[in-house]
């Protein structure tokens, strides 16, 4: 097996924090105490004759050694869990975030041109931006590119290292320091970035079922967990107008957060040639008929309960009449997540002024979920912070 040196690349940008989490949440590797304080030890299992392996590395990246001290973790790794030093670092990676891969299979001496590189990474972001949007309100068709959650999504995703293998790159979406959910309780939501990388995954998955039952309807009848108009012309952006290369999608999941139970154990998908015409045919349907396609979306759900009592920070975004007694006002929760509150007479001149002034509002209430929206119901507290 190849080695990989303190000089590679895929070595730069390394965590030795994210290296300790690996080995931590490993079966086989224990934290031991060491005499150095310099460097952090695991003991793990037995060599040949029968001692335990021990498995050191730096205490900070600053250290001269670092590097190839590093290095030499992820070889004895690589040698240990059989695999390519390169699946290892992967894996690592892979602890504080999410990380999908694409890799378009070009001819072996072709390269994309400039120009047709920059439409690829503009392709991957419209690919998140337009996720994230679906995360805050699942529409078949998002008109423009004004949500901010699209934006901060975009921000917050790393162009991770390019690959070997046709024309191969990366996208990381962090979710350790995104580990604190909105709300407290045993029916948590996983983080935004989480969601997203799901929502992609899926898409994809119901791409390779349209090809292979040759019907769009698998895109379009599924865009409210899946892809939208907005995400299947990302995809199409991605493979170029001729559309004459075949693409492969792939999925790293962070260990800190399980994934949906229908995501665990995702093969590398191959996209077909032919699959981009049906990509292209729910586009075009979800965008032209639309009205039908909003018709298709699922059922009303059965309300769900996620905290009783629920304080929520925002600005008033919206401000609705549903009858002469009750206004609902909409309120983006930390900027990510829209929530509506329905309000009583009295506090519909609180919120008026709050939402003109543009002024921070606290509201305390039941927070449910229903159809993929949150709702604030039964509000005990409503204040406008100056």
């Amino acid at each position: 097996m190849i080695k990989i040196l303190a000089e590679d690349r895929a070595l730069q940008d390394m965590n030795i924090p994210d290296i300790v989490t690996y080995l931590e949440r490993s079966d086989i590797w224990n934290r031991t105490h060491y005499p150095n304080s310099r460097l952090i030890a695991f003991e793990g299992p037995k060599d040949d004759n029968g001692e335990r392996i021990i498995l050191v590395l730096p205490a900070h990246k600053e250290f001269l050694d670092a590097k190839e001290r590093i290095a030499d973790a992820i070889n004895l790794l690589a040698a240990i869990e059989r695999i390519p030093p390169e699946n290892v670092i992967q894996k690592i990676r892979s602890v504080g975030r999410d990380t999908i891969r694409f890799r378009l299979l070009t001819g072996a001496n072709s390269s994309p041109s400039l120009d047709r590189a920059f439409e690829i990474v503009e392709g991957l972001m419209d690919l998140v931006f337009f996720a994230a949007c679906m995360e805050a309100r699942p529409r078949a068709y998002i008109p423009g590119k004004r949500q901010k959650i699209g934006y901060e999504q975009v921000q917050n995703c790393r162009f991770g290292q390019t690959f070997s293998g046709s024309f191969g790159f990366t996208i990381e979406m962090p979710i350790s320091e995104f580990q604190q959910t909105l709300f407290s309780g045993p029916q948590q939501r996983p983080p935004i970035a989480r969601r997203i990388v799901e929502r992609i995954t899926r898409g994809f998955i119901l791409v390779e079922e349209a090809e292979r039952h040759q019907n769009a309807e698998f895109i379009y009848k599924n865009y409210y967990e899946g892809i939208n108009y907005n995400m299947c012309n990302a995809i199409l952006k991605i493979v170029g107008q001729n559309r004459d290369i075949n693409m492969e999608f792939s999925v790293f999941w962070s260990p800190l957060i399980m994934p949906k139970k229908d995501l665990r154990i995702i093969e590398p998908i191959f996209v077909e040639k032919g699959a981009y015409r049906y990509l292209q045919e729910a586009a075009d349907f979800m965008r032209k008929d639309n009205t039908d396609v909003l018709s298709i979306a699922p059922e009303a759900s059965p309300e769900l309960l996620l905290s009783e009592k629920q304080v929520i920070h925002g600005k008033i975004t919206n401000l609705s009449a549903r009858s002469k007694n009750q206004r609902v006002a909409t309120v983006s929760w930390n900027g990510e997540r829209q929530v509506y509150v329905p309000l009583h007479p009295e506090l519909y001149e609180a919120a008026f002024k709050a939402h003109i002034e543009f002024l921070t509002v606290s509201i305390i209430g039941r927070l449910v979920e229903r159809n993929h929206e949150l709702t604030l119901l039964d509000v005990i507290d409503f204040r406008v912070e100056q």
